[in-house]
């Protein structure tokens, strides 16, 4: 059975970036943090392009300047469309300890979940200035314009703001209550 995978990524602030991992299966969540100085997106794109073309097993290394985690997919043994999606302390499946978060989701769902991440990022919390630059010999790297061919293949999709739903009480509730209040 496949579970449900959510990918968000937090806000730009001072060159990092937060990238959320939660998913369905036992509750699991792992937070993988960004570094400006490794800027790690345009790998990240190339390991879900790999993903997406079903070159398995696929993994991408994120340096988060004084650690690393990786991101690790392989074909599932429990379907033909399932994958084992993982976020790493050591290097691979083979080391259960070190995994952080460790689920089998449809290899759809886990891309569609990193576009939309990425897709809600760039409209809400990514700010060029703050992260993105470049250090030294390293080029700036604009996520937007590094995304923005993958996201014009996402079919559109209404986001619907939030609305707290209305109750509506039955005819004489009030009067009722106060009335058991008095007694």
């Amino acid at each position: 059975m496949s579970s449900q995978i959510y990918v968000a990524i937090g806000d730009t602030n001072h060159g990092w970036v937060p990238i959320i991992f939660s998913t369905t299966e036992q509750h699991q969540h792992a937070v993988v943090y960004c570094s400006d100085v490794f800027h790690p997106f345009p790998n990240i794109k190339k390991f879900l392009g790999r993903v997406q073309r079903n070159v398995l097993p696929a993994e991408v290394t994120i340096d988060q300047e004084s650690t690393c985690q990786t991101l690790l997919v392989r074909n599932s043994d429990q379907g033909r469309r399932l994958v084992d999606f993982a976020v790493s302390d050591g290097s691979g499946f083979d080391q259960p300890e070190k995994l952080v978060l460790c689920c089998t989701v449809k290899r759809s769902d886990l891309l569609a979940s990193f576009d939309r991440g990425i897709a809600r990022w760039l409209v809400d919390g990514y700010d060029v200035n703050h992260f993105g630059g470049g250090y030294q010999d390293e080029p700036a790297c604009d996520v937007g314009k590094l995304w923005a061919k993958r996201l014009a293949k996402l079919p559109p999709r209404e986001i619907k703001p939030y609305k707290p739903r209305e109750v509506k009480w039955p005819k004489g509730f009030w009067e009722n209550e106060k009335k058991k209040r008095s007694a």
